[in-house]
């Protein structure tokens, strides 16, 4: 008799692998946040201690969750016409329009 069979995403493996392929991570270490992110392991040590991102702690263990990262991203995520439009407040604070202001005295 041959091994017991399932499908996991459209693909036949067997069953021991397919229980393994479904389990999801709940908690990534520093490195695998850092990895996900896309940036290093002390910007993700950086932002744990600035608060922007949540850290569960296991004896001296840190890890992050996955939907901490993932609300993380949602947070920052910024439209192009809403960073051009606080670009251009930026600008318009910074050096008013000529037109508005009078050079002579």
């Amino acid at each position: 008799m041959g091994a017991e069979r399932a499908w996991v995403d459209g693909v036949e493996v067997k069953k021991g692998e397919a229980m393994a392929a479904a389990v999801v991570p709940l908690l990534l270490t520093i490195p695998q946040a850092a990895s996900v992110l896309a940036v290093g392991r002390t910007t993700v040590y950086e932002l744990i201690g600035a608060g922007d991102l949540e850290a569960v702690h296991i004896g001296r263990s840190v890890r992050v969750p996955v939907d901490a990262l993932r609300s993380f991203v949602a947070r920052r995520r910024v439209s192009v016409t809403g960073y051009l439009h606080r670009r251009a407040q930026r600008l318009v604070a910074s050096r008013p329009f000529p037109c508005l202001t009078s050079r002579r005295k």
